[in-house]
């Protein structure tokens, strides 16, 4: 995807990620328990064979982005207004 750590570090949709941190990867278990130990902003070299061979890339680790939808507490009357004419419009 677009912007996401293996795109910035060059790894292409069908390139095969071999290695993480050193480790064979054997599945996709494999791949999550290793990348539980690290966290964002960790880099760590992947081994991927691509078409052109076997190389060693350095992968800055980010976070999933996730928006998260909240009640504001200290919201005015105004704001829970306006939240609430804003949920119930309809699309014509």
């Amino acid at each position: 995807m677009v912007g996401s750590p293996l795109y910035l570090a060059g790894i292409d949709r069908e390139d095969v990620l071999l290695k993480l941190d050193g480790k064979k990867l054997k599945d996709r278990e494999a791949l999550q328990k290793l990348l539980k130990k690290h966290k964002p902003g960790d880099v760590v070299p992947v081994e991927v064979r691509t078409r052109a061979g076997v190389r060693t890339v350095q992968v800055t680790l980010a976070e999933v982005p996730s928006v998260e939808v909240v009640p504001a507490p200290t919201a005015t009357p105004e704001q829970l207004a306006f939240r609430a004419a804003w949920l119930g419009s309809k699309v014509k």
